[in-house]
């Protein structure tokens, strides 16, 4: 997966330009995840924008299924 990391909480948004493959994109605020999406790739659905329900210090991207597959759910705490 990939991490981004900011250094002060801001509104992202994330889009799926070249993407090959579908991921899950996980939205985190002071250590905790706030919410979740899927962004699926460019070919499959044209050009898709995706952010979180307000600002966000952290996110992580992993391939789809990997939020579910993971027990993860709005709420859990997070650590780097």
């Amino acid at each position: 997966g990939m991490l981004f990391l900011f250094e002060n909480p801001q509104e992202v948004t994330f889009w799926n330009k070249n993407l090959l493959l579908p991921l899950d994109v996980i939205w985190v605020r002071d250590s905790m995840v706030v919410g979740h999406d899927t962004l699926l790739p460019e070919s499959l659905t044209g050009i898709k924008y995706i952010s979180p329900e307000g600002a966000t210090d952290s996110v992580i991207e992993v391939p789809e299924g990997w939020f579910l597959q993971n027990g993860i759910n709005v709420g859990d705490r997070v650590s780097f």
